[in-house]
């Protein structure tokens, strides 16, 4: 099938207005097959589908002028909007136990999968950053450790052979999680851990949680960024001893949830919080799938598909052992 062609005059400054319309699109097409009876998902993970048939679709999308920059503006935002309506108590119901899964499951995951890595005789540029991204924060984390890498055109195809496999996995991820959690009977606490622990990005694992309730939103988002704030040193260990930054999103988050704790925020404001933050991620996964390109990954070959995969296994199988069978909460 031969691929549409967007006009030029059609495509200038139409990336965010493309991400908006499909967002709005998901929001509205869940909400019609709510009323049906009918459940497809969700509108994050109907968004994220959407996304990714109009990049099937129309190549030439993933390069809209605004697009990339306003899927990053719409994640960023959503998760930082959340804070709005998690306060300190609720943080503090993860208890210990649940900052050491986090933490364990995210060295577990870098250990196997630079080990794994080299048996599959995959580059070791490419091994660290899989590993990067799928222990910390998919893309994100993919770029901050390419970024301390020497810039050269290998550095360049292997960030974006990661960020393919990331991205691929991390979707499927999310749009099965809901439904993984329903058959393994994981209460709402469980399911939000387990999303936060074990999904690649901010928006798959902040999706799949809130598809899954209010109280596996909370400890989902509480969970993931736990392993966000760890870039920083993940960074450190894999990208040539150079120091990272911690991500403004999450810093804003951090104030949220310290203003909403201290009683700040007004009632009317944390009702409205979940619903705008919901709007924001939809809008956010609508960009993300109409950004990816698979292309790379029929030039990297098998290799490191299969790492990639095993490191999602790895990533969820230990996470929710350790949830399931260790932590009380």
């Amino acid at each position: 099938m031969t691929p549409l062609r967007i006009p030029l005059a059609l495509t200038a400054r139409t990336g965010w207005l493309l991400a908006l319309a499909l967002g709005g699109l998901a929001m509205a097409g869940n909400t019609a097959a709510a009323a049906a009876g009918w459940f497809i998902g969700g509108p994050l993970a109907l968004a994220l589908i959407l996304g990714l048939l109009v990049r099937w679709r129309w190549p030439g999308a993933g390069g809209l002028p605004g697009l990339s920059g306003w899927g990053r503006f719409t994640l960023r935002a959503g998760v930082a909007v959340l804070g709005l309506g998690v306060t300190v108590q609720d943080a503090a119901r993860i208890g210990w136990g649940g900052v050491l899964a986090v933490a364990a499951t995210l060295a577990v995951t870098l250990a196997a999968t630079l080990l794994v890595g080299r048996w599959l005789k995959v580059p070791p540029g490419l091994t660290r950053l899989i590993a990067a991204g799928t222990a910390v924060c998919g893309a994100s984390a993919v770029l901050a450790v390419a970024a301390r890498h020497q810039q050269d055109q290998d550095t360049a195809g292997h960030a974006a052979v990661a960020i393919a496999i990331v991205t691929l996995f991390g979707s499927l991820g999310m749009v099965l999680h809901p439904t993984l959690s329903a058959l393994l009977h994981l209460d709402a606490v469980q399911a939000g851990l387990w999303a936060g622990a074990s999904l690649h990005e901010v928006a798959h694992a902040v999706g799949a949680a809130v598809q899954q309730g209010p109280v596996a939103a909370d400890f989902g988002t509480i969970a993931k960024l736990e392993r966000v704030a760890l870039l920083v040193p993940v960074v450190a260990l894999l990208g040539d001893g150079k120091r990272g930054t911690p991500p403004l999103f999450l810093l804003v988050f951090v104030g949220f949830m310290a203003l909403a704790s201290f009683g700040l925020v007004p009632q009317a404001v944390q009702a409205l919080a979940r619903p705008v933050s919901l709007a924001l991620l939809t809008t956010a996964l609508a960009a993300l799938g109409v950004s990816t390109a698979l292309a790379p990954l029929k030039q990297a070959g098998w290799r490191p598909v299969a790492l990639g995969l095993v490191a999602t296994l790895v990533i969820f199988l230990f996470s929710f052992a350790l949830i399931r069978g260790f932590l009380s909460v």
